[in-house]
Order: structure tokens, then sequence, then C-alpha cells
């Protein structure tokens, strides 16, 4: 499915929201750093790595989708805290044995025997340099092609701080001089155990990368200081582990992207020092928080991931590998056994925005809320990604930030989004309602293999004059594809894979459609009110009188009651198609139950008008309408009981009940009709006498094809809608070479209803933009023709001619201008609606 989304320059003018003007450099600019090919990995604790590999889903299937994303395998670490606890025993049976009263505490003491790289990092803290070394010969014996760089010890530097580990013990005080000569010591002998293929050494490994205390040991002291030339050419990667450092006890100040920045400025001068030698830098283990905090496992976690990974590579960091903890028990991790935890979503859109890419800059300094990088393909720019780190509760205002894309090449572009309805949300392990959770372009990644589920929303993206104003929500990302090329390379995300089951299309499924039985087995209208009956055969029911105090009510008082219960309110009716009806009813995942296909979407709209950022501005007015149709995403309906509608019970308590109430639904509230399938298929699914008394319709045209309105004016005849009385619609596709067919079906339609209608048409900006640029001269009453900043709806009668409101006349939406005589005043409103129908 493609959600059409229309973000243009001109439509934020009067400050609606706070900008930020983003100029995209046409080529790629001297500081823009080289992307490695697969730059982003995970670390496996070391004692918990058979069980990550082996015991639970769905580790491996989540990596599969980086190996595609890549064509290669996903970069994966082996190591963590019990590395530096794990003696190698070369006659064990086991993969790893430990003992541990608590299974979501990490042993004190671990073994591990020859198996254990029938897997696949090793022990320095407890110095035992041969117990190592014998590790060593087998792992090069057993895994050498498969291994990519050899780490010995993780975290020296807290080797004395937090752990007491043998080796800081015995050498006091462990400062950079002293770890840095045992660090040294080691890797000589490794070289001399190793020999080649070399480079191999992973250098560093230290937990805090910047002086925690005076002398802490680093990777710049290392270089520096006390490796010879032997050692520099056989280490290949210099590395340090990064975890928040900010001291911020809230997910609102950990998550901001000015933390973020702030974290990843430690690894600058040490990625620099590194180059000076010829190698490059990787942060070979990070997370959100070093320690376990609840806050990592949510979607503000999850953002965080991602906001550091394209930070950490935009100033040339080559890889980070993200830490998979203690299973069940660490917030950062990935995943839980059977559930795939919020940070994975983060990895992944990381993953997806560098893809394929070969080049990336960071657009900000890293001062604020709102993070913006630029990917480069062959040195021109291939996507934009947007972050807003705002935080979210999920109650509330949700705020909004707006970005300026300028210097743009094509006139559309696609994007998808990163979301969730708060920074709070965490993933379940039921998934009972998988996208009130985090989602990646309308999807999630099912928990029991981890394959996408959902179906596909793409944003589309106009473009201006070489400008898109794009507005993002508080804790959304959004990215955008610069050159239309939306490829994942995952085949589970390819646009056009037709083996997945998110491709079906509700064309294919026309047939099931449930339309009304011809002849219908049984009417449902009760005798005495259907329209086949003359009035002299009749059969009026008889209330209750005597039974019931609600017919001693009279009958004119009972229907303002009714009224004020189920009319005068803004429904959205129509057709819901659901893709997993289409599935096999024996797959698993859905319990052997096929659900229908098609279903029914009846809800009170919860449409908030919203002055700071309702398009439809016009000096003092706000114009509500289905272009700002923020309850039809999920996260709005908070409250069951403020989006239901609550009439069928009523309808089904008796006859007399049903016969005083089924038109009074129908006639007095504003129906909104979304989707091709409901507009197509409405004559075919509601009693025509329903569809006769309604009197107010919105309707929603998402779909751009040569048909341009068609059909909606193929559903709205006088025969079928007698009582129409006021009609808008929203065009939501469609440019400035569509127009004049656009205005001559809407010519049509108005003078086939001489004014008994209240028309109103929101067009996109391009397709209005046109139109103002065709009029005749003092149209609008501006000498210079500075039109649509403040003029975003025009008049138009059915015979072309076109008015603007005119002062000292003020707005007479939805009636025609009031300056206007009789002549003229059959006609319609031309809005400038769509592109900012969501928050986003």
């Amino acid at each position: 499915m493609y959600s059409q989304i229309y973000l243009v320059a001109a439509s934020l003018a009067g400050g609606a929201v706070a900008t930020t003007a983003l100029s995209v450099p046409a080529r790629a600019p001297s500081t823009a750093v080289a992307l490695d090919n697969a730059p982003i990995g995970v670390s496996f604790e070391f004692f918990m790595w058979p069980s990550y590999m082996k015991n639970i889903t769905p580790p491996l299937q989540c990596i599969n989708h980086f190996d595609q994303l890549y064509k290669s395998k996903m970069p994966i670490r082996i190591g963590g805290t019990t590395q530096d606890r794990a003696t190698y025993d070369e006659k064990l049976d086991a993969y790893v044995s430990y003992r541990t009263d608590d299974p979501l505490i990490a042993p004190m003491e671990l073994t591990y025997g020859p198996k254990f790289f029938d897997l696949v990092g090793l022990d320095r803290g407890d110095d035992n340099l041969t117990n190592t070394m014998a590790a060593i010969k087998m792992l090069k014996s057993k895994a050498e092609k498969n291994v990519w760089a050899v780490e010995l010890g993780n975290e020296p530097d807290i080797y004395g701080y937090i752990w007491n580990k043998t080796v800081a013990l015995d050498n006091p005080p462990w400062d950079n001089a002293i770890e840095g000569a045992h660090a040294a010591n080691w890797a000589q002998t490794f070289i001399n155990i190793w020999k080649k293929p070399s480079p191999i050494l992973a250098a560093g490994g230290y937990a805090i990368p910047f002086e925690f205390q005076p002398n802490w040991p680093n990777t710049d002291y290392l270089i520096n200081k006390v490796y010879n030339s032997t050692i520099k050419a056989a280490t290949k990667v210099y590395n340090s582990h990064l975890y928040s450092a900010a001291n911020e006890t809230t997910l609102e100040g950990a998550m901001s992207h000015a933390a973020t920045v702030n974290d990843v400025s430690n690894f600058v001068e040490k990625v620099k020092t590194a180059r000076s030698v010829g190698r490059p830098y990787i942060i070979g283990e990070t997370g959100f928080h070093g320690q376990d905090e609840e806050m990592d496992a949510t979607h503000g976690g999850a953002l965080q991931v991602l906001d550091k990974t394209l930070r950490a590579l935009s100033i040339g960091v080559q890889k980070l590998y993200y830490h998979q903890g203690t299973i069940n028990q660490a917030f950062f991790n990935w995943w839980s056994d059977n559930q795939v935890n919020a940070p994975f979503y983060g990895g992944y859109m990381a993953a997806i925005a560098i893809n394929g890419g070969d080049q990336i800059i960071a657009l900000d300094d890293g001062s604020d809320s709102y993070a913006q990088y630029v990917i480069y393909k062959s040195g021109k720019p291939s996507k934009v990604l947007l972050i807003n780190t705002d935080y979210y509760s999920g109650t509330g205002r949700r705020s909004s930030k707006g970005f300026t894309l300028d210097n743009l090449s094509r006139s559309k572009l696609k994007a998808i989004r990163m979301t969730a309805p708060s920074s709070e949300t965490t993933t379940s392990k039921a998934q009972q309602k998988p996208l009130r959770e985090v989602t990646i372009g309308g999807q999630y990644f099912a928990n029991s293999d981890c394959s996408v589920r959902g179906e596909r929303v793409v944003e589309e993206v106009s473009v201006l004059n070489g400008k898109a104003i794009l507005k993002l929500a508080a804790s959304k990302a959004l990215l955008v594809f610069l050159h239309g090329d939306y490829e994942y390379s995952d085949s589970e995300w390819e646009t056009e894979s037709d083996g997945s089951f998110l491709n079906h299309d509700w064309k294919n499924y026309i047939k099931d459609i449930p339309v009304l039985p011809s002849p219908r087995a049984r009417p449902l209208t009760p005798a005495g009110f259907r329209n086949d009956e003359t009035k002299d055969k009749q059969e009026l029911p008889i209330a209750a009188v005597q039974k019931s105090a609600w017919f001693n009510i009279p009958p004119h008082l009972r229907q303002d009651i009714l009224r004020i219960a189920f009319g005068d309110s803004i429904i959205h009716l129509g057709l819901s198609f659901n893709m997993y009806g289409a599935l096999d009813p024996e797959d698993e995942d859905i319990g052997g139950h096929k659900p229908p296909v098609w279903g029914w979407l009846g809800t009170i709209c919860s449409r908030e008008v919203d002055e700071m950022s309702e398009p439809q501005k016009h000096r003092r007015r706000y114009h509500p309408g289905p272009w700002i149709d923020t309850c039809k995403c999920i996260e709005f309906a908070k409250e069951f009981v403020k989006i239901h509608i609550g009439a069928k019970g009523w309808l089904m308590s008796c006859r007399q009940n049903y016969a005083e109430t089924i038109d009074l639904v129908y006639s007095t509230n504003t129906f909104i009709l979304t989707g091709e399938a409901t507009i197509r298929h409405l004559p075919q699914t509601i009693l025509p006498h329903r569809l006769s008394v309604m009197t107010s319709l919105e309707i929603v045209w998402e779909t751009n094809d040569k048909t341009i309105l068609k059909p909606i004016f193929e559903l709205l005849t006088q025969k079928r809608f007698p009582n129409l009385r006021r009609l808008v619609v929203s065009v939501e596709d469609g440019d400035a070479d569509d127009v004049d067919l656009m205005l001559a079906k809407i010519d049509d339609f108005v003078k086939s209803r001489q004014g008994a209608v209240q028309c109103a048409f929101s067009i996109p900006f391009e397709a209005l933009s046109a139109v103002v640029d065709g009029l005749e001269p003092g149209v609008l009453n501006h000498e210079n023709g500075e039109d649509l900043f403040s003029y975003q709806q025009l008049w138009r009668t059915p015979e072309g001619k076109m008015h603007a409101i005119c002062l000292p006349y003020v707005d007479s939406y939805p009636k025609p201008p009031f300056h206007l005589g009789d002549d003229d005043a059959v006609g319609c409103w031309l809005l400038e609606g769509e592109w900012m129908r969501w928050e986003f």
C-alpha cells in the first residue's frame, strides 16, 4: 500500500511549526566519510553465544535480514564480561560449562571447550597467558577462515576499577602505562603463535572511551606510546566500547540527539589517531546503557540505536557491534526468548538507511534534538534520514518539527517511517496488537521467526522548485529516498517482491467483498417501514407503551434524544482489507484460523483541528476536513469509547427502535469514505435507501490514474444521493498535468447539482498552483500575485470563473464569497489540502 503524502515548500508559510532548512549537497562534500559495506554487527556475551545460536529464536532469522541487505554475512563479535572469566578446557565436551543459581545472572567462572569454536575475545583478565594461548591455537585450527579479528581481553580498563581481576591487582596502579605494557606483551605472544593471516588483532576494547580518571587506558596511548611497529602491523582495528555516558535518569534526556552526539564525540580524535597509522576504528561493543535500564527496551531506545549508528559512521567509525547480554535479562538486547525487541528496529532501520550507500555526512551540529544525515551513492545524494528525538509520553499533543529539504532534483520522492505510539512503547511477546508497537514502514517483525508482517506504507513526497517540507512528529524517524530507489535488497522488504504475502493486492480479492445478496434471503427493515410497501398495506409495529417508559416520550422528543446519542458526528465508513485473510489457513502463526479478507471499518472520527498545523488557513479561519485525518492513525484512538459509534445494540433492541433510528443515523452524520475499494463498490455493499438519505459526505481519493475522479462522480449521482447537501473531496494524488481534466469533471458535477450541494475539493498543491498561475489579473487582489501564502482557497463556478475572498469581506467558507452576486453563487471551493494530512 502506498500512503500518498505531499510535502511542499510553501505549505508551511505563516510559521506553523519551527522549521530547519537543509540544503542537500548535490555532490558528496570532502567531509563525507566512506561507509563500510557491513557496518552494523552484533556482539554476543561470551557464555551466551551458544544459547543465542542454538536454544532460542529469533536471532538467526533476524540476522538473515542483515545478511540479505549486506549481500554478505553480518559481522559478529563473541565477547563481553564473561570472556575474562572463561578458562579453556580442551577435554570439555560441551560448548560451555558454568553454574549459576539465577539464569538471569552471568556466572563468575566458566569453562569452554573445543566445540565452542564450532559455533564461532578471549580471557586476559585472569592473566593466564598459557591457557589463553592454548585456546588461540584451537581457534586457529578450527575457525581461522571465519575469524575477522581476535580480541585479547574485554574492557581491560576496568579490570581493577570494577572486576578486581588478577592482572590489575598484581600490577598496580592499573593505568594507561601498565595496562598498555601488558597489552603489548600479550599481543606479541599472540603474534608469535598466530603468525598469519595478519593483521588480525582488535586492539583496545576499552569500556570507557574518555578519561574517566587520570591516565585512563586508551587506544591513543597504545598507538603513540606502547605498540611497536610489529604489533601495529599485526593490529587490524582499534576499538573501544560505547554506552550512554550522559548523567540522564529519564528516557527523555537519554534518548536526545544532543546526548547521543556528545557520547559519540569521544571517538573523533581516536578515529583520527587510528587512521594516522592506517587502521580503522570500530565500536566493538555498544548498547544504550551499560547497566540494566528498562528504558533501553523502548522505542526511544530504538531511536537512540538508529541515531548513534549514523552519527558514529558519520565521524569515521567503521563498524558498531550491538551487544546481546544475558538472555531475557539485558534490556538493551535485540532479542529475548521468542521475542524481537524494540532496539532491533533501530538497528535495522539504520541498515536500511545506509544500504547501498558508500559515503555519509551529518547535516546538523548535534546541539538539539533533531538528527539529519545524508547518504551518498557514487558521489550523488541517495537518501536523507531525519530523526526527531523529542520525547512523547503517549498522552496529550505530540509535538512536531519541520524540515525543509532544498536542492532536490526530482519532482517526487518516496519515504518510509519508523514510528510507535510513544517513546515508551515496547514490543510484546504476544503481539496481539503489533501495529500498536514499533513499526518500520507500517510493518513489524514476527516473534516466531522474524518474518516481516503488516501492510507496507511507502509515503510519496512531492517536491516544488527543488524543495520539500516535511513535518516529523516527536519520537519518529523518516527515511527519504532521493532518487526513488526504494530498494532494501532484503527480499521480504522489496517493493516488487512477488513471493511475500505482504504484497497481496485487494484487487485480487474483489470477489470476496461482502456485497448485498441478490435476492436477499429476508428483509431486515421491519414491516411498515419498507420502501416497497404501499400506504394501504403498511403494517406498522405496535409500540409496547404499557411496558416501556421510552415509548411514552413524544416521538419528536425521542428523535431529539436519538440524534444527540447517534447523530451529528463524523463517521469513518468503509471496507477494510485484511491481508491475513489471504494466508494459508494452516499457517501456525494464525492458529489454523483463516480470518475474513474483507471487513467493515466504522468508527467515530476523533479528528482534532490543530490551528498550528492545519494547512487550510485563511486569515483567522481553519477548515477541518479529511486532509487532516489524524484519527486514522491508530495511536490517536486512545479511548475506545470515543471512537465507538454504539448504535448497533440499540438498533437490535426492537423493531420500533430500529425503524426510528436507522434513517437518523444515515441522515444526520457525516460519513468519510476512504479507499478505492469502498468508493467503487459502495452501491453493492449498502442498501440504496440508506445512500438516498445521506446528507453529508467526505471522500478521500488516494489513487492517481487515468480515471481522475471518475469513480467518485459515477458514485455521486443525483438518483443515488438525492438528499446530499454537503460534499468534501480530498484528492490525495495528482499534479499540474492533471488539473484541466480534474476541473472539467468538477465543473460537470457542480453544474448537475445547481447549487443544491455545498462542495469543496481539496487538491494537491501543485494542481492548485497551476490554477492560480492561470488566474486573470486582479482575481487575488494582489499587485504582484503573491497568492497562496494567504489565499489557499478559491471559489470556482461551473463556467470556470474564479474568485477569491476580497477585503473587507471575511471568509465565508463553506458558503460562496459574500461579495458575489446571484450569478456566481453556484460553484465550489478549491482548497489546498492534503500535504499535512498526518502528523509525521
